[in-house]
């Protein structure tokens, strides 16, 4: 395996450090559940993950991928099937690391995608419920139409957002061709 070679392998080295049992995080974009089981086996199982996606294709391959590795449905793991628009589930509740892979299901139906508004949104109610310390990742797929527009929209929210309540770090690689995902680290102060 590359040490680098794509976001998603600087994303978990990243992670990989700043993960601890116990934990509560969110995979607000579930996918194929790669991401679900990487951190609900960072946080163990006293740590409390929540799943979500809009699709229900994606739910059921990360609920079909944590439970073959030993992780049923419980109080701290729940899988949802909403938008990732608001995280009004969780009440008052505070978390830790929030992880968002923009763009469509691998694999899946590519006219369904996020979009600029609804991540906006998104981001906005995950910033109330982040723990200081804590940690939101963002990775932009942004090599299809929609994609790039999202790109434009997050990369200005972001740059703007107050330096002294967050720290937002932007990591692309710059070698690779056919407009390579980036990455954005934002960090409650």
């Amino acid at each position: 395996m590359k040490y680098l070679g794509n976001v998603v392998n600087a994303y978990k080295i990243i992670a990989n450090d700043y993960l601890k049992p116990g934990m509560t995080v969110i995979d607000a974009t579930c996918g194929n559940g790669n991401d679900a089981l990487f951190l609900k086996q960072k946080i163990t199982h006293s740590g409390r993950l929540y799943a979500i996606d809009i699709q229900n294709d994606a739910i059921e391959s990360t609920r079909a991928l944590l439970k073959t590795n030993g992780y049923d449905e419980d109080e701290n793991l729940v899988l949802k099937q909403c938008s990732h628009e608001t995280f009004d589930f969780l009440k008052s509740e505070e978390v830790d690391f929030i992880i968002y892979n923009l763009g469509y299901l691998p694999k899946g139906d590519k006219s369904i995608v996020t979009h600029f508004d609804t991540t906006l949104k998104s981001l906005n109610s995950a910033m109330y419920h982040l723990k200081h310390g804590g940690l939101i990742f963002i990775l932009c797929y942004r090599g299809h139409e929609e994609g790039a527009e999202e790109f434009i929209h997050m990369n200005s929210f972001l740059a703007n957002l107050s330096q002294s309540e967050f720290d937002v770090l932007k990591m692309a690689f710059t070698n690779q061709k056919n407009t390579p995902p980036l990455m954005w680290i934002v960090e409650r102060k």
